[in-house]
Order: C-alpha cells, then sequence, then structure tokens
C-alpha cells in the first residue's frame, strides 16, 4: 500500500505507481494503482534470496541458496562475491556469507552486484 510500493504474490512481483498526483487519482477513481507487474524467472528467485538475507543483516549458508534455487551461488555469483570479498564488503561467518560492517553502509551498492543484467539495465533508464 502506498507510492511506489512493492509487493509480492508467489512469483510475482507488483509496483505502484510513483507519481503521487497519478497514485491518488487511480485510489480516488476506485482503479488500482499498480502501475508494474514483473513475473520473477527462475534466475531472479536467487537474487531475491540474497535481497531478503544478505541485504536485510542476515547472512546466507550457500546450501541455503542451493537448496532455494537448485544451484551453487558460486555458479551464479562467484565473480561477485570474490569482489565483494575483496573489497572488504563481504565476509564468511561460520561458513555463510554476510554483509561487513563497510558492506551495511553501502548494502545497496552490494545488492546490485548479484542483480542480472536486466534489471541493472531497468534501473539505468529509470
Amino acid at each position: 500500500v502506498g507510492l511506489s510500493a512493492r509487493s509480492q504474490l508467489g512469483d510475482t512481483i507488483y509496483r505502484n505507481l510513483r507519481g503521487l498526483d497519478a497514485y491518488v487519482a487511480a485510489v480516488e477513481a476506485g482503479r488500482s494503482p499498480v502501475d508494474g507487474v514483473m513475473a520473477l524467472a527462475d534466475e531472479d528467485r536467487g537474487t531475491k534470496l540474497i535481497a531478503r538475507t544478505i541485504g536485510e543483516g542476515a547472512s546466507l549458508a550457500p546450501a541455503s541458496y542451493a537448496t532455494a534455487v537448485g544451484r551453487p551461488i558460486e555458479r551464479d555469483h562467484g565473480p561477485a562475491i570474490a569482489r565483494l570479498t575483496e573489497g572488504g564488503l563481504l565476509e564468511e561467518v561460520g561458513g555463510a556469507l554476510a554483509l561487513t560492517r563497510t558492506g551495511r553502509l553501502l548494502y545497496d551498492r552490494v545488492l546490485v552486484s548479484f542483480y542480472p543484467p536486466w534489471a541493472i539495465a531497468r534501473l539505468r533508464a529509470a
């Protein structure tokens, strides 16, 4: 609920209108304020899992990723993990990946490293 809000139902993400006037006009007219609908592809589930664990300050065990997505995290994100670890933004804690203190300060930039190319292109166009 709200301007530019996002929600998810199953593997579909919904995004509300961004502009205040358009959002209010839709709600007042009894229309849905949903402006965008995106079905998550198989590869997007991994990105979502990373965002909801590492991106929210929790750690992510590679085994949990493999169970949820069906492939090792290194296959999908090995270079990003190596780059972020070498840069001091990501670390291994008890066998799981977690943001470092600096990584927590820059979490939004860290998460972009795990986004698929289509999502990065969409962000640049917005």
